[in-house]
Parts: structure tokens; sequence; C-alpha cells
């Protein structure tokens, strides 16, 4: 296959251990993404368990993301955006939606800008903003 037809993808997973004087905690994630031509499509999956050792109390709960991008030219994409979280996985219903849309710009190899509107159907949950990336 030629490289605007090529598939390219990668899958990783990371996990994390925290034995506190007080707490615990227990990050798990996962993360993928798919590239064909001058489209990416990346998703990430994250668990977080926390424990008060005093009460026993234990605060589950997890995060996704999913980005699905194009590139316009060399140095700009755009992409939409989707990610949640449920803060306490035992509360029914309580899930934090957000949609996004952006423009990167990559000026330089080791420098990116991005431009970026998010939406929330919460009130007051609406933001854009700009971001600058610095790579060393």
């Amino acid at each position: 296959a030629d490289q605007e037809t090529a598939l390219a993808d990668h899958a990783g997973a990371s996990a994390l251990f925290n034995d506190k004087q007080s707490a615990r905690e227990w990050r798990l994630g996962a993360n993928a993404g798919a590239s064909v031509g001058r489209l990416t499509l990346l998703g990430e999956l994250a668990y977080h368990l926390d424990e008060d050792l005093a009460s026993g109390h234990q605060l589950p709960r997890y995060a996704a993301y999913s980005e699905l991008s194009v590139l316009i030219m060399r140095g700009v994409e755009a992409a939409l955006t989707y990610d949640f979280l449920d803060p306490e996985m035992r509360i029914r219903r309580n899930g934090l939606h957000r949609m996004g849309a952006s423009v990167e710009l990559y000026p330089f190899p080791s420098a990116e800008l991005r431009l970026l509107y998010r939406y929330s159907p919460l009130p007051g949950q609406h933001e854009a903003f700009t971001m600058l990336h610095l790579f060393f």
C-alpha cells in the first residue's frame, strides 16, 4: 500500500500503585490509535481508585477521551474531541461530557499552538482557549 492509504496503529497501557501513609491509589490506563492517510483516530480510557485507609472509603472513577483529526496541510491539523469523566462510579448519571473542536498549528518542529473550543451540556462549562506547547 502507498503512504496515503497505509494503516498505522499503536496501543499502550499504564499502571500506577501508590501506597501512602493514609491512603492508597490505583490507576490503570489503556490507549490506542490508528491513522489512514490524513485521518487519525485516538482513544484513551483510565480507571482510578482512591482508598482512605482510616475509614476504608473507596472512590472509584474513570475517564475516557477520543479524538478524530485530519491533516489539512503540513503544519496544520483540525480535530474533533469527546471526553467523559465519571467522578464517582457508584452514583448514577453523574458523568461529565465535553465535545470539542480545535485547530493545531505546528510552526516549527518543537512547537504546537492549539486553538480549542469545548462544549459541555452543563451551564457555564463552555471553554475557548489557546495552548502553546514547546517540546525539548
